[in-house]
């Protein structure tokens, strides 16, 4: 006697949607996307291979995007987290990076709902890493001369809740052997103001902690104001103001 196939209920074509859309997001195993769809066995390595086009991509965008956090994190537990994401938060975009700008906030999401594993600064320093990629693929042009100092329009400023900017340069600045920097461990917040851009010279994104001199320079940009109109203004002799204004156009904060 035959065995009985399987047959899907719905043969529709928004049922055959929904059933692939099942397999993508991998609600569904192969196997029982075979069962559903009522074909043959022999067709489930095909149906593998669909599920693999789409996540393998992500899995790649999140690991390229998030390298500090996914080196900061046991391999295993890294795995977890990205099968997850890719469950709860599917391809959206045909722009890849674009489907995992909000891992950020799904670690968030991990931690409020209890995932005592995770230390809260991870988030930040996702936010930074995704920053510094939004910041890259900025559109805008970035002139490299102009007269009166000018913010440089890829000006991004991330308000942290906790100092991971020093844990990931750190982390890019470490050699063959060196070991991985830690994140901070307190839960205890402590904020920190990190300007992110692209600088006009290399076109590579970068980012600083928002000193003193920064924010001075930040301000004349706002303003509009020359080096000497803001000397005056803030009291101070032209060559302190000259020197942040060199040191700002050097870094690529003001053009």
């Amino acid at each position: 006697m035959m065995p009985k196939q399987v047959q899907c209920q719905d043969t529709s074509l928004q049922a055959v949607v929904e059933t692939m859309h099942d397999l993508l997001r991998g609600n569904a195993s192969p196997e029982q996307i075979a069962q559903r769809l009522g074909v043959k066995p022999k067709t489930i390595p095909c149906l593998m291979s669909y599920q693999d086009f789409v996540k393998d991509p992500i899995i790649d965008a999140l690991a390229s995007n998030y390298e500090s956090v996914a080196a900061l994190l046991p391999k295993t537990r890294w795995e977890a987290l990205v099968q997850r994401f890719f469950h709860e938060r599917p391809a959206h975009d045909f722009e890849l990076n674009a489907c995992v700008a909000s891992f950020a906030d799904f670690l968030e999401e991990r931690i409020t709902a209890g995932d005592e594993g995770l230390n809260p600064a991870l988030v930040e320093l996702a936010r930074l890493e995704w920053q510094e990629f939004a910041c890259y693929a900025d559109e805008r042009e970035v002139a490299t001369t102009l007269e009166t100092p000018q913010l440089n329009p890829t000006l991004a400023i991330l308000e942290l809740s906790y100092p991971v900017a020093a844990v990931l340069k750190a982390f890019r600045a470490r050699e063959d052997g060196d070991p991985i920097p830690t994140l901070p461990t307190t839960t205890t917040p402590s904020p920190e103001r990190i300007f992110v851009f692209r600088e006009p010279r290399d076109h590579m994104a970068v980012f600083y902690p928002a000193n003193d001199a920064l924010l001075f320079a930040l301000k004349m940009g706002v303003e509009g104001v020359t080096a000497e109109q803001a000397a005056e203004q803030a009291r101070l002799s032209l060559s302190v103001v000259t020197s942040i204004v060199e040191n700002a156009r050097e870094i690529g904060l003001l053009i």
